[in-house]
């Protein structure tokens, strides 16, 4: 398994809204991408500058090769 984490700092002006629709979008990822096999997202807010943290988990190197190469990756 091939675990991954990406931190996307936030801009001062992006709605809460959004923020929560992001965080939601990620966390159900393993739903719709194949070969992903976990999927977690939360806001972190203890960094200098707000950021979105995403935890991601794919079932072998080649699943995630494969989400690399997707059209809309």
């Amino acid at each position: 398994m091939i675990r991954r984490f990406y931190v996307v700092p936030l801009r001062a002006d992006v709605a809460r809204q959004t923020v929560r629709r992001a965080v939601a979008r990620l966390t159900e990822a393993d739903r719709y991408i194949p070969g992903l096999r976990h999927s977690a997202a939360g806001l972190c807010t203890a960094a200098p500058r707000p950021a979105v943290v995403w935890e991601s988990a794919f079932e072998s190197p080649s699943a995630r090769d494969r989400y690399l190469r997707a059209r809309y990756h």
